[in-house]
Order: structure tokens, then C-alpha cells, then sequence
């Protein structure tokens, strides 16, 4: 019998990898809590929605310090809660003896949603060892309010220093989130055959409140074996005292064994994203023959629960591998796209990172973010002084040119770099701030616009105001408006600096917008002539959103989106020796285009990379696509030719929601010392994601394949792409039937022997494809990718410095092909 397949709207189980869940929900954020995770000891995932867990990446939160100390080994079961405005995260852990477990909390360094920092909680013990009314051992910490409204802590205990059992639940009042106030309480202890099965355990015990009523779901039985665990129940009476332990009632087993699901327990019940429902989130194993024990099995699963009138969960049974599940409402109605990344803060675009990368205060993890926010806050300024992994706020930068005047404020268009060379009398390493001032008219719409510069030499905790590149005027929804945006600046070999940006004041010469640059040689406090560097004829296509990058071979190149051009929003690139001619202005450039014809679409950021081959490789985010191309602007477009020949898709690290035009405009992308690539951009929200106001700041590290070459980017002949979202970018070529079905890869390489890797997957009928390279057929091997479902053909050619022509050639029956890899493996 075969099993049943997922439909569109669901989802099947497992989830992911793990044990032992925990997820807080902050602001429609899921904020999911592991040990284990491989790059720390406590870590999270954060999402937007409940399955988007599964791909969004770890984030390191603490690690454990010199071994010997009473927490430096065995971490167990950490739990971010979010109390009283600030973050802590409870844990177990011990000095390498399981006997001497003990509870800690460590503290978020500084209050906020933004997950940065932690340090060891003042406790009055070394550590933040939680300072309990005994010295037992004890495990699974958890924090929760109860119908009293006070914050409790209940954990797993013995009623001695070491593990003997039985394991009890036990319970303390919290004078705060880190202070016990009062006496340890033995609320129960496993007696019923459920919870004594191998060993009498309950643990891993998990408080709230609903209707006025408290509960405290735990697991009983021994863990580490696979059909032991349960979940059981402790109610507590209505109007009771917590800590009155005869006030509480044992029920269970209330979610067990079934079918080939074994061992579920440490359940977790969340909301779905719009609120309607609520899902069990728990751990569980679907095999007997776990080794060396249930521990190597575990996987996270989550299927919809409801409560009962009193507030009591009602679980269900547990819902088998692979049945269908349909997704939590309103994740279901985005089409299933989710969310990738850890949030950050509210933001509506135009995200510009700078790091400190020059000598002599090289330091490639100190890392400085600009955005823009909703209102007249200003341009808030974050800093991470990890590469990217965690952020913290430190102030926003407001408009000092018309200080006073609450009509002004520094709003837009945030363009953030840290001088390499000297420049009008400032040293190298000073960080320029260029961006969009505005001022309202009396009804608080925007009349006038100022693109300003700001200049910190005390990395960014204090900035001065230098001078102002241009002004203009108008309301943005004005036809015959004067508006002025988009500044992006740069120090160039002389050292003179460089503001390019975009104009709306040349329409009584026939251009509907201009790209201009102007130079300035006292450092940004005045500024030289305009020089136009896109201007298109005829009043009507709008260049805009230029951005500058200087390459490995020592030009510079613009990228900029064409609005209402014949292709709407396209990227056009254009190059320059000096950075200062960029060739006639009313030459387009060229475009950013796939062999099939795909292309990158509205407010483009160009990035070069040394990776990716000998002359490294030009990255472009945009916030769309057409042409065929992802239309959410999910993927990167990449060119490892110095900007000649075809450019190829990429998966990006973050994968934004795009419900309004706003969400990707602008993003950041660098690559760190590990070789992953930290991108940041803003994303539409889930709850209201055609509201720019809504944006939020989204930010991941990844890997970048730029040695694979997608299928669906190649020329096609008797092909197609088709959307799988199995497949490497969640797009392949359908590959038609016969030797005239053909993709055709131009791939810029060295001379030299390589392997060529070639995904594909049979459709109905197996098959192979052949393998030409520069009109040669290749001889080839098969055999089994590395993920499922897919074959992997393999080919050692020769292959020519420069282009080179690679073919894969229709076989007898029709074949999905994803990618075509030089060198490398197949890893995800």
C-alpha cells in the first residue's frame, strides 16, 4: 500500500532532527530552543511560521566556559522565555557527572525582542546556578505564570544530590527570573505503570494557563528507551495555591504510543501564525531498533491540538510519518512559502551593512547595519561584533541638519560604508552615512527631500553632519515632482569621493529620471558638478537605484533598475575604469539575464566576491524577477565572467516574503572568514504582508554554490522549467524525450581536467541523459545523489580556459534536471 501523498496546503512528519522542544512565541516570531545543535551549546531557530523551522538556520546564543565548572558539560533541554521584557534562557547542566545536574539561567545582556548576547544570571551562586532551598539534583527547568498571576519554576527532581530515582516534578515560586522565593515543592511522583515503565521518571515538565486554569504537562518514563515514553498530566484545582502540592491532579497517559510513532513526549503547544488554532509540538522516534538508544531516533513533529472547557489539552494520538497534515491557518494561505531567517526588527528596506575590514582596525566579525524603520525615529544603526550572528541596537541616527524642526527627520534610503583610504581631510576607517532627509508640508506629506552625509570616526557611536550631495522637491506622487534619491557613495583612488544617486529634476529635458554621480574633495562637505550617468530619452523609462561596486580587476560597475523600460524593472549593469565614466548615459548597459531568459528585477545591489573562480564572482540581489525567475526575488544572480556571457541563479541564504514592493529593497550580502555569506534584507510579515509598515528585518549565513549551474537558468530546447521545491533552487528543467531535447550550459572555466556532476531524476520511466562537452560525448557513471529522489551522473572532461559549451542531451523518456556541478559534491 502506498503512502499517502502531501497535497498542496500540508505538510508530513517529521519535521527536522531533535529532541526535547521548547518554542516561545514573541510577536508572531517562533522561537525554538535546542542544545546539541553543533555550533554552541544553546541555540535557536527562529521563523515565521511553524514548519519554516526546518530550514531556518541555528543561531549560537551560549556556550559553556573552561571544563571542570559545575555547567560546562551536559547541557540539557535549554528554554528561552521572554519575561518582562528581556530574554532568559533556563537549562540544566553539570561538570561532566550526571550526578551533580543542577538548574541555571543565564540573561540576556540588554532588554529587546532581539535575541543578542547572554551573560550568567546574578543568582547569588557561581555561574547563575539557579540558588534553590535545597542542593538536589534536577533537570528540565521551566518558567511559566500561573492563575495567580506570579511566575513559578517547576523541573525534573530527585529528592537527593544525585540521580537516584524516582524523578519527580517539583515546583518553587520566582520572586523574579532569576530569584527563588520560597521552598522546593514536590508536586508528584511517577506511580502509575505509564511512568514506571523501565524506571519510575517524570520530566521535562511544561506550565501554563488558559481559562483561568493551570497545567503542567510532563513525560514519564525512561527516555533513552524507545517505546517508553508518554505524556501525562498535572491539573491544578481551581483557586488553589500552586505550591500546595495535594491542589494538583495526575492524569494519563494523555498523548502515548501509536501506530509507528514511539516514545512522543516533551510536547510544547503553540498558536499557528493567525492565532485559531493551536499545534503540539513534540519529540518522537518511528523505528525499535534505535542505536546505541532512542536518543540517535528522535525527530521534531507537530500536528494541530485543542483544549477542552477547562483549559485541559486534548492531543489526540500521534499522527504517523508521512500522513499529510494540513498546515496551520494562514501559513496555508500564503502558498506555502515561508519565511527563512532570524528576525531582527521592524524595517522597511534599504539595509546597508559596513565592516571593519581596513587595517589597522581589521576585525572581519565587527559589523555595523543601517535600515530604514517605519516614522521619524531616524536611521536606527545596529552593530554585531560576531560576523552576523547576533545584533544589537545602538542608536538612531537622526537629522542634525535641521535639528529642532519636527517636520524633518532622517528617513531614506540608508547608504552605509567604511572609508579604505583617506579622503578631504578624513582619515581612512571614518564610516560615511548618506541618506534621504525629508520634510513635510503641513499635512505631513513629503515636500522636500535633502540627500545628506554624515561622517563617525569613533565607530559609530557619535556622527557629524558633513553637508548636503543635492536637494529636491515635491510630493513622490507628483508627476512634475524635483525628488532626489538613493545615494550611494565612494572614495576612489585619488581620494576623492563619489555620491551617486538618482534625479528627478532633468523632465523639462525630456528624462523622466536620471542617474548621476557628483564629486566632492573636502570629504562630503561640498560637492562638484552633477555628471549624468543614465539618462534614457524620451520621458518616459525611469532608471533609478543605482548602486556602485568595485571589482577584482580594478573597474567599477552600476547596477540600477529600469522602470518602465521594455522590460519593467530589469537590471542593467554598466561598467567603468575610474568609477567616473560609465560611457554614453543613454546607453542602457547590459542586461542581468539568464541563457533562458530569467532576470532580476527592481532595486538591485551588485556585490563582488573573490570566490568562485580566478576572477571571482559578481553577485546581484534585486527584489523580484522575470523572465521566468523567481518572482518573490528568492534567488541571487551570479556572474563569475567579470560580467560577460550568462549570469546563473543561486538560492538565497535569506528567503524573504515578498507581499509588498517594499520587502527587498535594498539588501546586503558579505561574505565572512568561514567563506558562508551573511545576507540581510526585509521581508513582508506573514500577518500583514501587503503593509510596508509591517516589514521586518530578516538575516541568515550561508553557503553559496557559485560551482552549480541550474538547470532551469540554461538554454532550452524541447524543455521547460517546472517548480519542485525538492530541487536545488525549487526549480528543474523538464528535459523532453530524444537526442533534439537539449539544455546548453555556457560556463566560463580554466584549463584543466574537472568533474562534471549532472542532478537529475527519472519520470516514470528510468532513463540517462548524455553528456556533451565543447560537441564531445562524455563517458559517464550513475549512481544515487546525495538527497533522495535524485540520480547523480558523473563526467571527468577537459575543459578550456574561458567558455566552454556543455550539453545535456535528451534520453529515450523524459527526465527532470536540476543542476549541473563543476567540481565539488552534491551536499545541499
Amino acid at each position: 500500500m502506498l503512502a499517502p501523498l502531501a497535497h498542496a496546503g500540508s505538510f508530513t512528519n517529521p519535521v527536522f532532527k531533535g529532541q526535547d522542544p521548547y518554542i516561545e512565541v514573541v510577536d508572531g516570531t517562533y522561537v525554538y530552543s535546542s542544545s546539541g545543535c553543533g555550533i554552541a551549546d544553546i541555540c535557536v531557530k527562529q521563523s515565521r511560521s511553524l514548519t519554516g523551522l526546518a530550514k531556518a538556520p541555528w543561531q549560537a546564543v551560549w556556550k559553556h566556559g573552561p571544563g571542570g565548572t559545575a555547567n560546562s558539560r551536559e547541557v540539557w533541554a535549554p528554554e528561552l522565555h521572554f519575561v518582562d521584557g528581556r530574554w532568559y534562557a533556563y537549562y540544566a547542566a553539570d561538570d561532566g557527572n550526571n550526578d551533580h545536574h543542577r538548574l541555571f539561567v543565564l540573561e540576556a545582556d540588554k532588554p529587546g525582542k532581539a535575541i543578542g548576547a547572554f551573560h550568567e544570571a546574578d543568582t547569588g551562586l557561581p555561574h547563575g546556578q539557579v540558588k534553590l532551598s535545597d542542593d538536589h539534583w534536577g533537570i528540565d527547568p521551566n518558567v511559566f505564570t500561573a492563575a495567580d498571576g506570579k511566575l513559578y519554576l517547576t523541573w525534573s527532581c530527585t529528592n537527593q544530590a544525585d540521580s537516584a530515582f524516582p524523578q519527580r516534578i517539583c515546583l518553587t515560586r520566582l520572586r523574579d527570573p532569576v530569584t527563588v522565593d520560597g521552598p522546593t515543592v514536590y508536586l508528584s511522583t511517577p506511580t502509575e505503570p505509564w511512568e514506571t515503565r523501565d524506571k519510575p521518571i517524570q520530566e521535562g515538565p511544561v506550565g501554563y494557563t488558559r481559562n483561568g486554569r493551570t497545567y503542567i504537562t510532563y513525560s514519564g518514563s525512561a527516555s533513552w528507551i524507545p517505546n517508553d515514553y508518554a505524556v501525562g498530566l498535572l491539573s491544578l484545582k481551581p483557586d488553589s495555591d500552586p505550591r500546595d502540592a495535594a491542589s494538583w491532579v495526575k492524569s494519563g497517559p494523555i498523548f502515548d504510543h501509536h501506530g509507528t510513532v514511539y516514545g512522543p513526549g516533551s510536547v510544547v503547544f503553540v498558536p499557528s501564525p493567525d492565532g485559531k488554532s493551536y499545534w503540539n509540538v513534540y519529540h518522537a522516534i518511528e523505528r525499535l531498533d534505535c542505536k546505541p538508544n532512542a536518543y540517535a531516533c528522535r525527530d521534531i513533529r507537530m500536528q494541530p491540538m485543542h483544549f477542552d472547557a477547562s483549559g485541559a489539552p486534548v492531543l489526540g494520538v500521534p499522527v504517523n510519518a508521512g500522513v499529510p497534515v494540513d498546515l496551520p491557518s494562514e501559513q496555508a494561505q500564503e502558498g506555502r512559502d515561508v519565511a527563512v531567517g532570524t528576525h531582527l526588527a521592524p524595517g522597511t528596506g534599504y539595509v546597508s551593512v559596513a565592516r571593519f575590514d581596513d587595517a589597522p582596525a581589521r576585525d572581519l566579525k565587527h559589523l555595523l547595519m543601517v535600515f530604514e524603520q517605519e516614522g521619524m525615529g531616524g536611521i536606527p544603526l545596529w552593530e554585531s561584533r560576531d560576523g552576523g550572528d547576533h545584533w544589537t541596537h545602538l542608536l538612531d541616527i537622526t537629522d542634525q541638519a535641521h535639528k529642532g524642526d519636527a517636520k524633518w527627520q532622517l528617513r531614506w534610503q540608508p547608504h552605509l560604508m567604511r572609508m579604505q583610504r583617506a579622503s578631504g581631510g578624513l582619515a581612512a576607517g571614518t564610516l560615511i552615512l548618506s541618506a534621504n532627509a525629508t520634510g513635510n508640508d503641513g499635512h505631513d506629506h513629503v515636500a522636500t527631500q535633502d540627500l545628506q552625509v554624515y561622517a563617525s570616526t569613533d565607530e559609530g557611536k557619535t556622527w557629524a553632519y558633513r553637508g548636503s550631495v543635492i536637494k529636491g522637491g515635491g510630493k513622490p506622487s507628483d508627476k512634475d515632482n524635483k525628488g532626489v534619491w538613493e545615494t550611494n557613495i565612494h572614495v576612489l583612488d585619488d581620494g576623492r569621493m563619489v555620491a551617486y544617486y538618482s534625479s528627478e529634476q532633468h523632465k523639462a529635458e525630456g528624462y523622466n529620471q536620471v542617474l548621476a554621480h557628483k564629486p566632492s574633495t573636502d570629504g562630503g562637505k561640498t560637492w562638484g558638478k552633477e555628471v549624468l550617468d543614465v539618462a534614457i530619452p524620451g520621458g518616459v523609462e525611469r532608471p533609478g537605484m543605482a548602486i556602485v561596486e568595485r571589482l577584482g580587476d580594478g573597474r567599477y560597475a552600476m547596477t540600477y533598475e529600469n522602470i518602465d523600460g521594455p522590460q519593467n524593472g530589469q537590471v542593467q549593469i554598466k561598467f567603468s575604469r575610474d568609477g567616473l565614466d560609465f560611457g554614453d548615459p543613454q546607453r542602457h548597459g547590459d542586461p542581468v539575464i539568464t541563457q533562458s531568459g530569467a532576470w532580476p528585477a527592481a532595486c538591485p545591489v551588485i556585490r563582488w566576491f573573490p570566490a568562485g573562480g580566478p576572477e571571482g564572482v559578481i553577485v546581484v540581489l534585486a527584489e523580484r524577477a522575470g523572465g521566468g525567475g523567481d518572482q518573490g526575488g528568492r534567488s541571487l544572480y551570479f556572474n563569475n565572467a567579470s560580467g560577460r556571457g550568462p549570469w546563473w541563479e543561486v538560492r538565497a541564504p535569506v528567503q524573504k516574503l515578498t507581499g509588498n514592493i517594499h520587502a527587498g529593497w535594498t539588501q546586503a550580502l558579505l561574505q565572512r572568514d568561514d567563506g558562508s555569506f551573511l545576507h540581510v534584507t526585509s521581508s513582508s510579515s506573514p500577518q500583514d504582508p501587503t503593509s510596508p509598515k509591517s516589514n521586518e528585518i530578516l538575516y541568515n549565513a550561508a553557503p553559496l554554490r557559485f560551482d552549480r549551474y541550474e538547470a532551469e537558468d540554461a538554454a532550452m530546447t524541447d524543455a521547460v522549467p517546472v517548480p519542485d521545491r525538492n530541487a536545488s533552487n525549487q526549480r528543474k528543467a523538464r528535459l523532453g524525450a530524444g537526442s533534439q531535447a537539449r539544455l546548453r550550459f555556457q560556463i566560463n572555466s580554466t584549463a584543466a581536467l574537472h568533474t562534471l556532476r549532472l542532478r537529475f531524476a527519472d519520470v516514470g520511466i528510468a532513463a540517462t541523459p548524455a553528456l556533451r562537452v565543447n560537441g564531445a560525448v562524455q563517458p559517464s557513471t550513475t549512481g544515487p545523489a546525495h538527497e533522495p529522489g535524485w540520480n547523480l551522473l558523473t563526467v571527468k572532461a577537459p575543459l578550456l580556459a574561458g567558455f566552454n559549451t556543455i550539453d545535456v542531451d535528451g534520453a529515450a523518456y523524459v527526465q527532470d534536471i536540476d543542476y549541473l556541478q563543476v567540481d565539488g559534491d552534491d551536499t545541499p
